[in-house]
Protein backbone atom coordinates (compact mmCIF):
# COMPACT_ATOMS: atom_id res chain seq x y z
CA UNK A 1 0.00 0.00 0.00
CA UNK A 2 2.49 2.58 0.77
CA UNK A 3 5.47 1.11 -1.36
CA UNK A 4 7.06 4.06 -2.71
CA UNK A 5 7.35 5.97 0.80
CA UNK A 6 8.64 3.07 2.17
CA UNK A 7 11.44 2.61 -1.01
CA UNK A 8 12.08 6.32 -0.82
CA UNK A 9 13.36 5.67 2.84
CA UNK A 10 15.41 3.35 2.43
CA UNK A 11 17.21 6.00 0.60
CA UNK A 12 17.45 8.82 2.59
CA UNK A 13 20.46 7.56 5.39
CA UNK A 14 23.08 7.70 1.70
CA UNK A 15 21.20 10.59 0.41
CA UNK A 16 21.86 12.78 3.41
CA UNK A 17 25.48 11.92 3.39
CA UNK A 18 25.65 12.55 -0.63
CA UNK A 19 24.51 15.88 0.26
CA UNK A 20 25.46 16.80 3.39
CA UNK A 21 29.69 15.64 2.44
CA UNK A 22 30.14 17.52 -0.72
CA UNK A 23 28.01 20.78 0.12
CA UNK A 24 29.58 20.40 4.22
CA UNK A 25 33.28 19.81 1.71
CA UNK A 26 32.76 23.22 -0.01
CA UNK A 27 31.90 25.51 2.76
CA UNK A 28 34.61 24.13 5.18
CA UNK A 29 36.96 24.64 2.64
CA UNK A 30 36.17 28.60 1.11
CA UNK A 31 36.01 29.04 4.96
CA UNK A 32 32.61 29.94 5.94
CA UNK A 33 32.28 26.85 7.79
CA UNK A 34 34.72 25.74 10.83
CA UNK A 35 35.65 21.73 11.09
CA UNK A 36 33.51 21.36 14.33
CA UNK A 37 30.36 22.94 12.66
CA UNK A 38 30.87 20.58 9.34
CA UNK A 39 31.32 17.45 11.87
CA UNK A 40 28.00 18.52 13.77
CA UNK A 41 26.21 18.63 10.45
CA UNK A 42 26.90 15.47 9.55
CA UNK A 43 26.38 13.84 12.93
CA UNK A 44 23.34 15.74 13.11
CA UNK A 45 22.08 14.61 9.30
CA UNK A 46 22.59 10.73 10.36
CA UNK A 47 20.53 11.43 13.34
CA UNK A 48 18.12 13.24 11.46
CA UNK A 49 18.32 9.79 9.41
CA UNK A 50 17.01 7.32 11.67
CA UNK A 51 14.13 9.15 13.10
CA UNK A 52 12.88 9.65 9.83
CA UNK A 53 13.01 6.22 8.90
CA UNK A 54 11.51 4.89 11.73
CA UNK A 55 8.47 7.67 11.05
CA UNK A 56 8.17 6.18 7.82
CA UNK A 57 7.75 2.94 8.70
CA UNK A 58 5.26 3.65 11.89
CA UNK A 59 3.17 5.06 8.68
CA UNK A 60 3.96 1.96 6.66
CA UNK A 61 2.57 -0.61 9.14
CA UNK A 62 -0.52 1.85 10.03
CA UNK A 63 -1.48 1.81 6.78
CA UNK A 64 -1.01 -2.01 6.64
CA UNK A 65 -3.21 -2.59 9.80
CA UNK A 66 -5.84 -0.60 7.95
CA UNK A 67 -5.87 -2.72 4.95
CA UNK A 68 -5.91 -6.07 7.23
CA UNK A 69 -8.89 -4.21 9.32
CA UNK A 70 -10.51 -3.91 6.22
CA UNK A 71 -9.95 -7.07 5.12
CA UNK A 72 -11.52 -8.37 8.68
CA UNK A 73 -14.68 -5.94 8.09
CA UNK A 74 -15.45 -7.69 4.58
CA UNK A 75 -15.32 -10.76 6.33
CA UNK A 76 -17.57 -9.99 9.42
CA UNK A 77 -19.75 -8.20 7.18
CA UNK A 78 -20.52 -11.16 4.79
CA UNK A 79 -23.38 -13.39 4.93
CA UNK A 80 -23.26 -16.74 6.67
CA UNK A 81 -23.26 -19.45 4.26
CA UNK A 82 -26.82 -21.70 4.46
CA UNK A 83 -25.76 -24.94 4.47
CA UNK A 84 -28.33 -28.05 5.86
CA UNK A 85 -27.26 -29.41 9.36
CA UNK A 86 -28.54 -32.90 8.71
CA UNK A 87 -25.85 -35.49 7.06
CA UNK A 88 -26.72 -36.72 3.76
CA UNK A 89 -25.97 -40.37 2.39
CA UNK A 90 -24.06 -39.30 -1.55
CA UNK A 91 -24.80 -43.11 -2.97
CA UNK A 92 -22.22 -41.41 -6.60
CA UNK A 93 -19.70 -38.53 -6.60
CA UNK A 94 -20.78 -36.72 -10.04
CA UNK A 95 -20.29 -33.26 -9.96
CA UNK A 96 -22.87 -31.41 -11.94
CA UNK A 97 -22.89 -27.28 -12.24
CA UNK A 98 -26.20 -25.97 -14.08
CA UNK A 99 -25.96 -22.57 -15.10
CA UNK A 100 -23.23 -21.35 -12.22
CA UNK A 101 -23.20 -17.35 -11.92
CA UNK A 102 -20.92 -15.79 -9.70
CA UNK A 103 -19.29 -12.87 -8.50
CA UNK A 104 -17.28 -11.36 -5.46
CA UNK A 105 -19.21 -8.52 -5.42
CA UNK A 106 -23.15 -8.71 -6.02
CA UNK A 107 -22.34 -6.01 -9.00
CA UNK A 108 -19.98 -7.68 -10.52
CA UNK A 109 -20.30 -11.01 -12.12
CA UNK A 110 -17.16 -12.57 -12.63
CA UNK A 111 -18.75 -16.16 -13.47
CA UNK A 112 -21.46 -16.10 -16.31
CA UNK A 113 -23.65 -19.31 -16.99
CA UNK A 114 -21.12 -22.38 -16.20
CA UNK A 115 -22.59 -25.86 -16.55
CA UNK A 116 -20.21 -28.58 -16.16
CA UNK A 117 -20.37 -32.22 -15.51
CA UNK A 118 -17.83 -33.90 -14.01
CA UNK A 119 -18.06 -38.02 -13.48
CA UNK A 120 -17.10 -39.72 -10.46
CA UNK A 121 -13.10 -40.87 -10.66
CA UNK A 122 -12.26 -38.46 -14.13
CA UNK A 123 -9.44 -36.04 -13.44
CA UNK A 124 -10.45 -32.70 -14.44
CA UNK A 125 -8.25 -29.53 -15.53
CA UNK A 126 -9.45 -25.93 -15.64
CA UNK A 127 -6.95 -24.46 -17.93
CA UNK A 128 -7.12 -20.28 -18.72
CA UNK A 129 -5.48 -17.34 -18.38
CA UNK A 130 -4.92 -15.79 -15.20
CA UNK A 131 -7.47 -14.33 -13.56
CA UNK A 132 -10.12 -16.18 -15.84
CA UNK A 133 -11.67 -17.55 -12.82
CA UNK A 134 -10.07 -21.43 -12.52
CA UNK A 135 -9.11 -21.57 -8.93
CA UNK A 136 -12.58 -19.21 -8.25
CA UNK A 137 -14.43 -22.21 -10.20
CA UNK A 138 -12.99 -24.49 -8.01
CA UNK A 139 -13.19 -23.26 -4.84
CA UNK A 140 -16.66 -22.51 -5.49
CA UNK A 141 -17.32 -26.34 -6.08
CA UNK A 142 -15.30 -27.16 -2.99
CA UNK A 143 -17.33 -24.65 -0.89
CA UNK A 144 -16.06 -21.71 -0.26
CA UNK A 145 -18.78 -19.50 -1.37
CA UNK A 146 -22.27 -18.88 -2.29
CA UNK A 147 -22.97 -19.10 -5.83
CA UNK A 148 -24.76 -16.02 -6.93
CA UNK A 149 -27.00 -18.08 -9.07
CA UNK A 150 -27.70 -21.94 -10.61
CA UNK A 151 -27.18 -25.05 -9.12
CA UNK A 152 -23.64 -26.81 -7.81
CA UNK A 153 -24.73 -30.86 -7.14
CA UNK A 154 -22.54 -33.58 -5.48
CA UNK A 155 -24.29 -37.25 -6.24
CA UNK A 156 -27.08 -35.11 -6.93
CA UNK A 157 -27.30 -33.29 -3.54
CA UNK A 158 -27.14 -29.45 -4.07
CA UNK A 159 -24.12 -27.91 -2.01
CA UNK A 160 -26.84 -26.21 0.51
CA UNK A 161 -27.93 -29.99 1.60
CA UNK A 162 -24.86 -31.20 2.36
CA UNK A 163 -23.63 -29.72 5.94
CA UNK A 164 -20.49 -27.59 5.33
CA UNK A 165 -18.17 -30.59 7.56
CA UNK A 166 -19.58 -33.26 5.35
CA UNK A 167 -18.79 -31.08 2.38
CA UNK A 168 -15.07 -30.27 3.24
CA UNK A 169 -14.41 -34.09 4.18
CA UNK A 170 -15.41 -34.83 0.68
CA UNK A 171 -13.97 -31.90 -1.48
CA UNK A 172 -10.14 -30.57 -1.05
CA UNK A 173 -8.78 -27.59 -3.03
CA UNK A 174 -4.82 -26.81 -3.11
CA UNK A 175 -4.07 -23.74 -4.13
CA UNK A 176 -1.02 -22.63 -6.37
CA UNK A 177 1.69 -20.20 -5.75
CA UNK A 178 2.53 -17.78 -8.23
CA UNK A 179 6.15 -16.34 -7.97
Amino acid sequence: CCQLPVSLSKNISPTTMITVLPFGWYFYISGSLSAEVFISVIILSLGIAGPLLETINFVDGLAKIGTIANSINLILEGKEQKHSDREVTIQQYNIDLQNVKFGYEEEKEILHGISLNIKEGTTVAFVGPSGSGKSTLAKLIAGYWDITEGNINIGGYNLNEIPLKQLYSLTAFVSQDNF
